[in-house]
C-alpha cells in the first residue's frame, strides 16, 4: 500500500472555469496569460478584443478540429497554458454535428442524440482538462432562467445534464460579473458560491470579490 500525506499536495496546475455573459469580457482574459507560453483554442469569432496580442490560437470549426487539437497537445508542446474560448460554442457544435448523423435522423432517438451527446462532451472537455503538462482555463456563457419567482444565473450549454454536472470539473469556478458598487461599475471575478450560485473556489485563497485578471488570480492560487 503506497501512502503519501496531505502535506505532500501542491499545485502545479490551475483548472479554472470563467463563467461570463457575452460582452463582459471572458476572452479578453487571455491577455493576462504568458503570450509566448499560451495556446487559444477559438469556437467563437469574436477575438477582436485581443487585437495586439502575439496569443498562437487554433480555430475550431468542428469537432474534427478539436480532437486533432487534442492529439497534438497530449505529445507535447511549448504551451504552458491553454485558453479555451468557449464550450458553449463547442457544445453547439457538437450537438449539431450529431445530429446530422444517420443514426439520429429519426425524430423518435432524440433522446438518445442528448444523451450521447453529453457524455461525448463530457469525456471531450476532461480529456483537456486533465491534460498534466498544462493549465486550462475555459470559457463558458451565462445566460438566465426562472427559478421560481426569481430570475438566475445559469451557465449556457444545451442539455440539462451538462449544465447541471458542470461546475464540479473545476477547481475554481470564477463568475465574471460587471456589478454597481456607490453608483459605480465595477467588473470583478466572484469566487464565493454563497455570492454567486456558479461560483467556486476550491483553494481557499480567494476573497469573494477578485480583480479581473486571471494572471493575479493564478499568482494567488498556486501560491
Amino acid at each position: 500500500m503506497k501512502l503519501t500525506n496531505t502535506k505532500e499536495v501542491s499545485s502545479r496546475r490551475f483548472i479554472a472555469l470563467i463563467a461570463a455573459e457575452s460582452g463582459v469580457g471572458k476572452t479578453y482574459q487571455a491577455r493576462f496569460l504568458p503570450e509566448a507560453e499560451t495556446l487559444i483554442i477559438s469556437a467563437e469569432a469574436g477575438l477582436l478584443c485581443l487585437k495586439g496580442a502575439n496569443i498562437d490560437v487554433c480555430e475550431i470549426t468542428n469537432m474534427k478540429d478539436l480532437e486533432d487539437v487534442y492529439i497534438e497537445l497530449a505529445k507535447g508542446t511549448k504551451y504552458k497554458y491553454i485558453f479555451i474560448d468557449s464550450i458553449t460554442e463547442i457544445a453547439e457544435k457538437l450537438l449539431s454535428d450529431m445530429k446530422k448523423l444517420p443514426d439520429y435522423s429519426d425524430r423518435s432517438k432524440m433522446f438518445i442524440l442528448y444523451g450521447d451527446y453529453a457524455n461525448k462532451l463530457t469525456d471531450m472537455l476532461k480529456a483537456f482538462r486533465d491534460l498534466q503538462a498544462y493549465s486550462v482555463i475555459m470559457t463558458c456563457l451565462t445566460a438566465q432562467e426562472k427559478d421560481g419567482l426569481q430570475m438566475v444565473d445559469c451557465l449556457q450549454m444545451p442539455g440539462q445534464k451538462v449544465s447541471n454536472g458542470i461546475r464540479a470539473w473545476y477547481d475554481e469556478v470564477l463568475h465574471l460579473k460587471v456589478y454597481e458598487k456607490d453608483g459605480v461599475k465595477h467588473r470583478a471575478f466572484i469566487t464565493d458560491n454563497m455570492v454567486s450560485p456558479l461560483a467556486k473556489d476550491r483553494s481557499g485563497m480567494l476573497e469573494a470579490y477578485e480583480e479581473a485578471n486571471i494572471g493575479n488570480i493564478i499568482k494567488k492560487v498556486l501560491a
